[in-house]
């Protein structure tokens, strides 16, 4: 919580371009070791999606090169996080729209853990809704009662999301 916490502050003062640069030097720094493929978790719990943005443009721009996802993840949660009348939610679905490869979640930084499990729900609708990946940080808490993981196999199977899926609908 106390990294989430520091970037919070960073991202506030930092531009488009500034993300961009940063992105750019981080992608060439792996490729350098033979990195093919990135998934970024992309913070967009900012209400002007700057980070989403700058990973979308630096995703197009090296695409020749590197194969980057860019995962629309709400870093300060998708109910807990609200700014100019914009939830998390809202903002994953935005950057869904602009072109984010995966939706993300992070079920443990919910207020409540009915919260937590309605992100779940959510994050499933709005991947089948927009035909996108899944990459949930559902196993990052040390509460031996998070059972995220669980709901988040069981909420795939009852909306029949992926390819893997057995769910009947009737």
């Amino acid at each position: 919580f106390e990294a989430i916490d520091l970037w919070n502050d960073y991202k506030k003062g930092t531009t488009k371009e500034e993300m961009k640069e940063r992105m750019r030097k981080a992608v060439n720094d792996v490729a350098s070791y033979g990195t093919q493929y990135i998934r970024a978790q992309t913070d967009c719990t900012d209400p002007n999606l700057t980070g989403i943005k700058a990973a979308i443009e630096v995703r197009d721009e090296l695409k020749d090169n590197i194969t980057i996802q860019v995962v629309a993840f709400p870093q300060n949660g998708m109910y807990s996080f609200e700014e100019n009348g914009k939830t998390g939610r809202d903002l994953v679905e935005e950057a869904l729209k602009l072109g984010a490869d995966c939706v993300g979640g992070i079920p443990h930084n919910e207020w409540s853990p009915e919260d937590g499990a309605e992100s779940v729900k959510e994050i499933v609708r709005l991947a089948i809704k927009y035909d996108k990946l899944i990459d949930v940080h559902c196993d990052e808490t040390d509460d031996a009662e998070a059972r995220y993981l669980e709901q988040l196999n069981a909420e795939a199977m009852k909306q029949g999301y992926g390819p893997y899926t057995t769910a009947s609908h009737t």
